[in-house]
């Protein structure tokens, strides 16, 4: 099992916009905060490798905060966002669309997409590729993961939105559009492949 730590030069190598300091101090918040694992040995006490949930707790705070001493506190408030709505989207129109799917949150939708993609099933159509992941700032908080055609028609590009918020804090959320960060979701894959080099070490350890 590799350490929790490791993830870092990971990521490094293949996403943009990282700092390797920043980095850092976030997941050194994390793990005082109890929702990243700490180094591989606490005393004589092996630490638990990395899970689903591990990984989409450190993207809300790579997300969730413009400073890393911030980050750990943004986790909770973002994590629990229930899904406000899904829109479809092109050069002229918002329409909202129908939501038959059972009520779920942020952290769930995150945990799920990485869990599905470490399992080689991309948790979206073929025709689709993920966009941005993009949280405003709270209070209130706000969340938004949006898609695009991968083949545009001759009509345009239609993208898809999936918005994550409070309903009753929806007016206020529009007064800080200003604060907020976002990556692009190609992370979600980065993350998923990181889990399962893990899991092939495992799988490689008990043969």
């Amino acid at each position: 099992m590799r350490k929790p730590t490791e993830i870092v030069d990971f990521l490094l190598d293949r996403v943009m916009g990282l700092e390797r300091r920043d980095l850092e101090a976030r997941l050194k918040f994390l793990r005082a905060a109890g929702v990243y694992p700490p180094a591989r040995r606490v005393g004589d006490r092996l630490a638990e490798g990395l899970t689903d949930r591990h990984c989409a707790n450190l993207l809300i705070a790579l997300l969730g905060s413009n400073a890393a001493t911030r980050a750990a506190e943004s986790v909770c408030p973002l994590a629990e966002l229930p899904l406000l709505r899904k829109a479809s989207t092109d050069d002229t129109s918002y329409v909202v669309m129908p939501n038959n799917e059972p009520p779920h949150s942020f952290v769930h939708f995150l945990e799920r997409a990485i869990r599905e993609w470490r399992e080689g099933t991309r948790p979206w159509s073929g025709e689709v590729d993920i966009d941005d992941i993009a949280v405003w700032h709270g209070p209130p908080w706000r969340a938004l993961v949006t898609f695009m055609d991968i083949k545009p028609s001759e009509d345009g590009q239609l993208g898809w939105i999936i918005s994550f918020g409070h309903p009753d804090e929806e007016q206020g959320a529009s007064l800080r559009l200003t604060e907020h960060r976002s990556m692009h979701g190609y992370i979600i894959g980065v993350l998923a492949e990181w889990l399962r080099g893990e899991d092939a070490e495992d799988e490689a350890a008990t043969a």
